[in-house]
């Protein structure tokens, strides 16, 4: 579940749906809890596919979580009824999402075709001359590639990266990169510049 900075955001959104947006962009930090990944080949293992993209465009907006389906694995809010919520607790369940069109080059693993157009769902983005970002998220159309390789699985109504760090290396075409190194235990992992290596993460 994530766990925004509720208080803060609250009162930003008060002041934006009222009209009085802030002219420069005020940075908003928010926390997210994921589980425990133990590597790049712990990360496939969960996967529904592993892919190459290319990135097309991306929007960010307020939503709330989608209550659908059954499976809380793929879902956390799932069997939810939106109807017995009252506005506070609504208020306090919206989140910040930026959803990105990718356009699939290449299929690694997972049913996905080659030239399929899917959407990435990443918590964060500038939203009305707001930032909000998470430490350990890179947002696809501020991470500065035009080709990533994906570790993805299908949740409720997009795909989500299986890891925020994990998940997502940057590709230049002459090797691949994870976005925050730093944040990554395993040196063999953060060692990792071909699409060949991710791969064999999940073998070894």
């Amino acid at each position: 579940m994530w766990r925004l900075m509720m208080g803060l955001v609250s009162v930003l959104l008060l002041g934006l749906t009222a009209g009085c947006a802030p002219k420069a962009v005020i940075d908003v930090p928010i926390m997210a809890d994921w589980p425990y990944v133990e590597g790049v080949g712990a990360a496939i293992h969960k996967a529904d596919a592993v892919v190459v993209v290319k990135f097309l465009d991306a929007r960010s907006e307020m939503v709330y979580p989608e209550m659908t389906g059954t499976d809380p694995a793929k879902n956390p809010q799932a069997g939810g009824d939106p109807s017995t919520l009252s506005p506070e607790d609504r208020g306090a369940m919206v989140v910040p999402s930026t959803r990105s069109r990718v356009k699939v080059s290449q299929s690694l693993m997972g049913d996905l075709e080659v030239g399929s157009v899917i959407t990435i769902d990443q918590t964060g983005g500038t939203i009305d001359g707001v930032r909000f970002s998470e430490s350990r998220i890179s947002l696809l159309p501020e991470a500065g590639y035009r080709e990533y390789v994906l570790i993805i699985r299908y949740m409720a109504t997009a795909y989500a990266l299986v890891d925020p760090v994990l998940g997502v290396f940057g590709n230049d075409g002459d090797e691949v990169r994870l976005l925050k190194p730093e944040l990554v235990e395993r040196e063999s992992d953060r060692a990792i510049r071909t699409i060949e290596q991710i791969m064999d993460a999940a073998r070894g």
